[in-house]
């Protein structure tokens, strides 16, 4: 909400164009809050060499799952969750989408009922009977749109795309991020309902294949390189997320991470945000205090040559 409201007065009182502006962090995941919150305003945006956070395969694989899950008769959905399967084709997997709908009870029930008609060829029977103990597990108790995403991860998205990606860890990580999300949601039908808004907004904001005229950047630091701006925001600055938590492990990697730090602060001309969130709630629903970065302790050290904010949330009228 604050870099939103920021980045609108200095677009609107300062006159710094759009395009002048930057948001960088360290991954892609880091900027899914801040995705939803630009979509919200309807402020325009483009991702520098990369999709939207919602838009990648591995966040609309797992998606699917929690919709199968809220409404059987969603058959693009079941079709994008069958298609992650050892021996299901397209054929079984239409035949099984179509049963589903047919059957008019939770996405689990139906599997079971069609394994147990015998109908499905040899290949895809066991990888259907999988697929039907983890949508049963979906629905155990908790099954707030966070605990299920971890049963998709752990149950069997993890496993397929450490075959599937090269960048599987990666993507893992966006997963647990999109668990962090979800966790602040009640159930898996408003969490979907909010993906939806989500993406109607983009829809509307943006013609498809062609970003806005007047847009800001969002982009990871190593994309960023060699690249400025006149406005810089730069997200997470906290410890285990910037620098990473591996990167702790490791004096060299460290070191690496701090050339990145410097290569994202040498980014702006004018205005450079440093931004450090106080907590983050887990995908269990758990708040942790978040420590400073290092790298804004280090900052910190010297004459201070920079103002220090610190943002409250209002107390309602």
């Amino acid at each position: 909400e604050f870099v939103a409201q920021r980045l609108l007065e200095l677009h609107q009182a300062e006159g710094v164009p759009l395009r002048e502006i930057a948001v960088l962090y360290r991954n892609h995941a880091h900027a899914l809050e801040l995705q939803v919150e630009l979509t919200r305003r309807k402020i325009p945006y483009v991702v520098r060499s990369g999709l939207r956070f919602f838009e990648q395969a591995h966040i609309k694989d797992v998606v699917a799952y929690l919709r199968v899950s809220v409404n059987p008769q969603d058959e693009l959905a079941w079709m994008r969750v069958l298609r992650l399967y050892h021996g299901v084709g397209e054929k079984t997997a239409a035949r099984i989408a179509l049963h589903a709908r047919r059957a008019g009870v939770h996405a689990a029930d139906a599997v079971k009922s069609l394994l147990e008609t015998g109908q499905l060829p040899g290949p895809a029977r066991e990888s259907t009977r999988s697929l039907g103990g983890l949508l049963a597990r979906m629905r155990e108790p908790p099954s707030d749109p966070a605990a299920q995403i971890a049963r998709v991860v752990e149950g069997h998205y993890g496993d397929y795309a450490a075959t599937a990606f090269p960048n599987a860890e990666s993507r893992v990580e966006d997963l647990t991020q999109l668990a962090e999300y979800a966790a602040r949601f009640p159930d898996a039908p408003a969490f979907l309902a909010e993906l939806s808004l989500v993406a109607g907004v983009a829809a509307e904001a943006v013609v498809p294949g062609e970003p806005p005229e007047e847009h800001l950047t969002l982009s990871t630091i190593h994309q960023a390189k060699g690249l400025e701006w006149s406005c810089v925001f730069l997200l997470w600055l906290a410890d285990g997320r910037f620098p990473s938590a591996q990167a702790l492990r490791a004096p060299e990697e460290e070191e690496e991470e701090r050339r990145l730090f410097y290569v994202a602060v040498t980014r702006s001309r004018r205005y450079l945000y440093l931004c450090h969130p106080r907590w983050a709630d887990d995908s269990r629903g758990l708040r942790t205090i978040l420590r400073p970065s290092r790298f804004l302790t280090e900052v910190d050290s010297a004459a201070p040559p920079y103002e220090r904010w610190e943002i409250a949330t209002a107390e309602p009228a």
